[in-house]
């Protein structure tokens, strides 16, 4: 975790890792995505936040295959579009 650069901007993400430090349990997969989440710019971190508490209420409702379509439209949309970090 040391090589993760955090801005003196992101309070809120320095936080975050300190947090995420106290989770020892947590899977390494887990971890490591939490990590890159991390590092992306406030507006991405919310728009995230977003599409995967929708991503889990889809799921629920229409099941994981529909789920894992819209998260593959989403990523179609946001191929073309610039970093947010």
């Amino acid at each position: 975790m040391s090589d993760i650069k955090i801005t003196a901007a992101c309070h809120d993400a320095r936080n975050f890792l300190r947090a995420l430090d106290d989770q020892a349990q947590m899977a390494p997969d887990t971890r490591e995505l939490l990590q890159m989440a991390a590092l992306l710019g406030p507006r991405d971190r919310v728009a995230l936040s977003h599409i995967i508490r929708r991503a889990g209420e889809i799921c629920d409702q229409e099941g994981e295959e529909v789920a894992l379509a819209v998260l593959d439209q989403i990523e179609a949309i946001l191929q073309g579009r610039r970093a947010d970090a």
